[in-house]
């Protein structure tokens, strides 16, 4: 793709899926930065899932075209025949795909439909989510079936760590050259409303934030654990848990151990919140208890805030934070040595600012939002594509 040639643009259609979380966020920023004079741009949304992120800043970015398509299921064929229709009929000379099921049905349509530049971002590592949810097996397999063919029809494929390429490396027809490490950018979020107040029965506590759905595979259960462990010792902590729940059982699940414990009076639900920002400043750290993270922009959050980051020695959180530098690491699971960590913070409070200042010195200087945009419009240039629409 010439990106030095006067008067053209490319027609880029992106899809997402996912209703919330990194994905959503990873998209708005390169939505909101990509060069508009070099891209027509066309946003893709499930209808279901749009529902749940209509108040998102994603409905009102300039100059992108909102598509709502019925794109659910598991195995939608009904959603490659829409848009293979709909990429033959527009020519677009990209089609960028964000989350599993939009890497599946987006990326065998623009195949289909001889797309010229076929690309997917990869947020997770799929086969560890799986297991983790404990999904059938026969469906596990075939699921990953399809996304690994998927993945072989696309001209490249973005990872946002290391450990998403790695992931990769098992399957011999996908080719290196065509795989990039692109880690996802921050925008800091500024907030002017009226400053957050913490439950009075947790002001008198020092408070854990949490940040993340309340899912399985993102361990929340790990850090009640920890939280009992502390009390135990005679040290009580309060957990603001900012994040909505995507599992009624695993919430059960929670619930009891909260009441069998003793300490649900120290664990504060907000559900999703658009800012976190105004939460965090509150804590004395961040905790990130999953038992996978293929990056974890919380970690970025946290840092923002510039607060001392807790976090599992997994997937791609090891790329990013530096154990004893600008966080502590522990192995996903491992809640005993989560209670540790947590009470080293505590109890060594000039380290805990010395990491603070740390993680934010390392935001700045590695996750600009940018740089990420700049390195994916990089990769759309990549290609030498003759065609193009007249800029209006």
């Amino acid at each position: 793709m010439d990106r030095g040639k006067k008067g053209k643009r490319y027609k880029i259609c992106y899809i997402l899926m996912a209703a919330l979380g990194g994905a959503q966020e990873h998209l708005t920023l390169v939505l909101k930065s990509l060069n508009r004079e070099s891209f027509d741009i066309t946003l893709i949304l499930d209808k279901k899932q749009a529902e749940y992120i209509s108040n998102s800043e994603i409905f009102h970015l300039n100059n992108v075209s909102i598509i709502l398509m019925p794109l659910a299921g598991s195995y939608n064929l009904k959603g490659i025949l829409y848009l293979y229709k709909f990429f033959k009929r527009k020519k677009f000379d990209i089609v960028h795909t964000h989350t599993s099921k939009a890497d599946v049905i987006g990326s065998f349509a623009a195949f289909l439909a001889r797309v010229p530049v076929r690309v997917s971002t990869i947020h997770a590592i799929f086969a560890q989510e799986l297991v983790l949810r404990k999904s059938p097996r026969l469906h596990s397999l075939l699921y990953l079936a399809l996304l690994q063919i998927a993945y072989i029809l696309n001209t490249d494929l973005i990872c946002v760590s290391n450990a998403a390429r790695k992931s990769l490396a098992v399957n011999p027809l996908i080719s290196s050259k065509k795989v990039f490490v692109i880690y996802h950018g921050y925008e800091p979020k500024f907030y002017s409303g009226p400053p957050i107040e913490l439950p009075e029965q947790l002001s008198t506590f020092a408070t854990i934030a949490y940040v993340g759905r309340i899912s399985p595979e993102k361990g929340l259960h790990v850090l009640i654990e920890a939280v009992n462990i502390l009390k135990e010792n005679a040290i009580k902590v309060a957990v603001v848990v900012l994040g909505e729940c995507s599992s009624d059982t695993y919430m059960a699940r929670i619930t009891n151990m909260l009441n069998r414990y003793g300490i649900e009076e120290q664990f504060y639900f907000a559900g999703f919140v658009k800012r976190v920002s105004p939460w965090i400043v509150h804590a004395d750290m961040l905790v990130v208890p999953s038992l996978i993270e293929t990056f974890c922009l919380a970690v970025l959050d946290g840092w923002h805030a510039q607060k001392p980051i807790v976090a599992p020695r997994t997937g791609g959180v090891p790329e990013v934070v530096t154990n004893g530098s600008n966080g502590l690491l522990f192995e996903p699971g491992s809640y005993y040595e989560l209670s540790g960590k947590i009470k080293y913070l505590l109890t060594h409070q000039k380290d805990a600012e010395r990491m603070g200042r740390s993680g934010y010195l390392t935001l700045k200087k590695r996750f600009a939002h940018d740089k990420m945009v700049r390195k994916t419009e990089a990769i759309y240039f990549n290609h030498n594509i003759p065609s193009g629409i007249q800029a209006d």
